[in-house]
């Protein structure tokens, strides 16, 4: 069985295909996709031909909420190595947001202001 034929896979390119809508929101306009790993069973978020970090783990498309998280943490991890710069931004408090849970919902978290909810992920303004 290949790898694109696992339920996790799936689950894993269906989230980066929600997180993909907040990369492009930011005109980020680079080719984003899903590789396997090289070294060991998983998965790379891979930029404009590159990827950073550790990448993903089948656990981490064990359901459609984790997997956004997850895809949304490596994505921002590969895009913000290659930019050198911070996205997601929160504009009012000028600081990065990062991945997280609010309520059941995969949402960008911005560290200002305690914490406050930017945007679900996937719904970023443009």
């Amino acid at each position: 069985m290949a790898i694109e034929d696992q339920d996790w896979w799936k689950t894993l390119e269906r989230a980066l295909e929600i997180v993909e809508r907040d990369v492009r929101a930011a005109d980020l306009t680079g080719a984003l996709r899903l590789i396997p790993r090289g070294w060991s069973v998983g998965a790379q978020v891979q930029y404009d031909g590159c990827y950073h970090g550790e990448g993903l783990y089948p656990e981490d498309g064990g359901d459609l909420v984790s997997a956004i998280v997850n895809v949304a943490d490596s994505t921002q991890e590969t895009i913000m190595e290659l930019i050198w710069q911070v996205w997601p931004v929160c504009v009012p408090h000028d600081r990065g947001a990062h991945a997280g849970w609010e309520d059941g919902a995969a949402v960008w978290k911005c560290a200002a202001g305690g914490s406050h909810v930017l945007a679900r992920i996937g719904e970023l303004p443009s």
